[in-house]
């Protein structure tokens, strides 16, 4: 209080601020609701600066609830009250520029949407005109017996995720020179791509390393193949007697792989078959009939293979 007495002038300056800008702050939706206003960086003073400056005063505020009453007689007239005392709560508790509160406007732009998945569908064998697929030897006994001539095969025996881009496997056309799948997937193009390796892998590293290398190869396959189709191979299982013989070549360990494989699909660009559904018998072992060594199959039980992946086709 004797601070107050001792500058009634800054009071008075202070007072009329708060009462200037509590007018501000009622009239912004009437008696300035045509000015251009931007609560973020303006105050509301200068709000009713400019309305003074273009002969609105602040006081119009009462004049124009006045007329309101008349015009809408069924206006509760404590409301304007309610408002006043609101405002004046609001100004009293926001001395200072305070914008935390400030409702955050949403982008207006579009999100990305949602890439398109699609489902497995039966295609005819024309569909594999223009594949592509990459494996060891169990994809090479593929090329070697399944009669599809119409299609591209890059297999080779003992291949590994490892050295799948590094040894020379792909035979250059009109030479005897071979170059890496990496170098002629940089030249040639094709539609889809089948990818089943991991056998071979089994005695070395962790899944959890075989998986990053894995991923890492289908990577750069979609970089080097952006419009292709990628097809992940789940690795085949291997018969009973196989898996009983105690060595790291076991079904367990596929499981472990194949589990990891699967969350490579999007269902968009990249699926997952499981080509295990159509050899293995119900307890998951290869079935006997359908291999002559445990672990690849015999030249005239290619079929169900063939069929399971005709029964997968994506059509886009």
């Amino acid at each position: 209080m004797k601070q107050i007495k001792k500058c009634p002038i800054l009071t008075l300056l202070v007072l009329s601020a708060m009462f200037l800008t509590l007018c501000g702050y009622l009239g912004k939706k009437n008696i300035y609701k045509d000015y251009s206003y931007n609560i973020a960086t303006t105050p509301i003073l200068s709000l009713v600066m400019s309305g003074i400056g273009n002969d609105a005063m602040p006081w119009d505020y009462f004049s124009y609830i006045e007329e309101l009453e008349v015009i809408n007689p069924d206006m509760n007239p404590s409301d304007s009250k309610d408002e006043f005392q609101s405002g004046m709560e609001s100004i009293s508790e926001n001395t200072e520029n305070n914008y935390e509160n400030i409702p955050i406007i949403n982008n207006i732009h579009e999100s990305t949407p949602a890439p398109v998945t699609y489902d497995f569908t039966p295609v005819t064998l024309d569909y594999l005109d223009d594949a592509l697929f990459i494996g060891d030897s169990r994809t090479r006994g593929l090329c070697l017996y399944s009669g599809w001539d119409n299609t591209t095969f890059y297999a080779e025996t003992g291949l590994t995720i490892y050295t799948l881009f590094d040894k020379k496997v792909v035979p250059v056309e009109g030479s005897s020179k071979l170059i890496t799948i990496e170098e002629s997937l940089e030249k040639e193009h094709f539609s889809k791509i089948y990818v089943m390796i991991g056998i071979n892998e089994l005695g070395t590293g962790t899944p959890e390393e075989f998986y990053d290398t894995y991923e890492n190869i289908i990577g750069r396959i979609h970089e080097l193949q952006p419009d292709a189709i990628i097809f992940v191979e789940g690795i085949i299982h291997v018969s009973e007697k196989k898996d009983k013989e105690g060595s790291y070549i076991n079904n367990e360990s596929i499981v472990n792989r194949n589990q990891l494989l699967s969350t490579l699909a999007n269902h968009s660009n990249i699926f997952y078959l499981d080509a295990n559904e159509a050899l293995c018998d119900e307890n998951g072992f290869l079935i006997d009939e359908y291999t002559f060594d445990g672990v690849h199959l015999r030249a005239a039980n290619f079929k169900p293979w063939k069929d399971y992946i005709l029964d997968h086709g994506i059509i886009k």
